[in-house]
């Protein structure tokens, strides 16, 4: 039977449907590390990453900005100042953290710190342990930090959280649903239960092994 009175679905079809998520879900995890999520080219040496951790090339970001051509999934980024300029070390075209030596990848969470600078999570939470530690990069005071390239499924959620910020701020909301959910996640919110969450995991080894 015909899906529309004419036209008989094909089994590839079908199958194209299933992968697709996967094969996208893939190429995140493993380009995410060295690639422009927007423009999918590789990282140059000025890069910016957004709200909820995603890294992008400078250039890709300020040129779909000027010619509005932001994905509708990255509305939240609707401005220059919605992304931030990062401070990154780098080592044969890799990005390290300039405190732990270690390279960013699948295996190693690290963060942007709200002055830009990107270290690795365990030199952060190693910082943490000290109150009014200042950045050892740039000596700027150390406050909110953004996990870079969270887990993927946890990343698109958080994307969903963020456009749902925008839409309501510009009376785009459609449902209560909707608005219930933005009212009871603020970004700020966000931010502190990142950070908490990166403190909780790595928080109880990494203080005992200061004080060892």
């Amino acid at each position: 039977m015909g899906c529309d009175g004419g036209t008989v679905a094909r089994r590839d079809d079908h199958v194209k449907k299933v992968k697709e998520p996967k094969q996208i879900e893939d190429t995140q995890s493993s380009d995410r590390y060295t690639h422009c999520s927007l423009s999918q080219q590789p990282f140059k040496k000025k890069i910016v990453c957004d709200k909820v951790g995603r890294m992008y090339n400078k250039d890709a970001i300020l040129k779909a900005l000027i010619q509005k051509s932001i994905p509708k999934e990255m509305r939240y980024i609707a401005a220059r100042k919605d992304v931030i300029d990062l401070n990154v070390s780098w080592s044969k075209n890799h990005i390290i953290c300039p405190l732990k030596k270690i390279e960013f990848t699948p295996g190693h969470q690290f963060v942007a710190l709200s002055c830009g600078c990107v270290i690795s999570q365990s030199a952060y939470l190693e910082l943490l342990a000290v109150k009014g530690t200042k950045c050892p990069i740039c000596e700027d005071v150390l406050s909110e930090a953004i996990p870079l390239n969270r887990p993927f499924q946890e990343m698109l959620d958080t994307m969903q959280l963020y456009c749902n910020i925008y839409d309501h701020k510009f009376g785009k909301c459609e449902t209560k649903e909707e608005i219930g959910e933005v009212v009871s996640h603020q970004p700020k919110l966000i931010a502190s239960e990142a950070k908490n969450k990166i403190m909780k995991e790595k928080a109880g080894e990494s203080y005992a092994q200061l004080f060892k």
